[in-house]
């Protein structure tokens, strides 16, 4: 039997799961915004901040890119030789 898939109501209920997940995480770092140890964000600007996307840009070229990787695959499998 197919039952009618209202995608709204999935939408809400995920957007609401990462609202409280927010909340949570927001609520943890309230004791120390209120001991000044932490820089005050209200909670609207603190869920803005985190839901932006953030994207680092880079005016390497495909080669350095490449290179650089090459640098952390060859300490990768150095470490898991050195493991057995």
């Amino acid at each position: 039997m197919d039952l009618p898939l209202n995608t709204s109501f999935i939408d809400h209920a995920l957007d609401r799961g990462l609202e409280v997940e927010a909340w949570d995480l927001w609520k943890s770092l309230h004791p120390y915004m209120h001991l000044g140890w932490l820089k005050w964000i209200s909670f609207s600007d603190y869920k803005n901040l985190l839901y932006s996307k953030q994207y680092m840009c880079t005016n390497k070229s495909d080669e350095e890119i490449e290179e650089e990787m090459g640098k952390v695959i060859d300490f990768y499998e150095q470490k898991k030789a050195r493991r057995g």
